[in-house]
């Protein structure tokens, strides 16, 4: 009795987040990919997201109301985060909007397939490599940038741009 009393009070003070498999896969990635960030303002930028805290009261992080505790915005624009992006931001499957602009992300694009409810990605101002899968729900804005530089790496017909506010915009000719 006592137990079920305090499980009951644990998932009731998180938000039922770690009782669903998935939302802990969320947590997961999310601390994998804070784990690969090296940057200059990490401890200051991501210092709300640590295990004491749930997740969805972490700077940046925005939970979907339909889903309790899966993730479905990433924001942490001109965070000063630098680093290779962790994988398992690929774990992320309910994520919609992902915006990792202006900061010092580097390396090679991780793969990002598994993102199937992916509307909005802006990774503008970055030192990435790499192409933003074609799979990735082809209806919506996606670009990737070069460092510094609001021109794509690669540009196909079926890209659009999107600016910082989420709404789309044309690719500069």
């Amino acid at each position: 009795m006592l137990l079920s009393l305090a499980l009951l009070l644990l998932c009731q003070g998180t938000g039922h987040l770690y009782g669903h498999g998935h939302s802990s896969r969320d947590m997961l990635a999310l601390l994998d990919f804070k784990k690969a960030i090296s940057g200059n303002k990490p401890n200051r930028a991501l210092s709300s997201w640590n295990t004491s805290t749930p997740f969805f009261q972490w700077k940046g992080v925005l939970c979907s109301t339909e889903h309790p505790g899966r993730v479905v915005k990433l924001h942490l624009h001109h965070q000063g985060l630098s680093g290779p992006i962790s994988p398992y931001l690929g774990n992320l499957t309910l994520l919609r909007e992902l915006n990792l602009s202006r900061n010092n992300l580097s390396g090679r694009l991780p793969p990002l397939n598994r993102l199937h409810a992916l509307e909005v990605i802006d990774l503008a101002e970055n030192s990435l490599r790499g192409t933003i899968p074609g799979k990735l729900n082809p209806g919506y804005a996606r670009k990737l940038f070069q460092p510094a530089k609001a021109k794509p790496c690669r540009e196909s017909s079926s890209w659009r741009g999107s600016s910082r506010a989420g709404s789309p915009r044309q690719p500069s000719a």
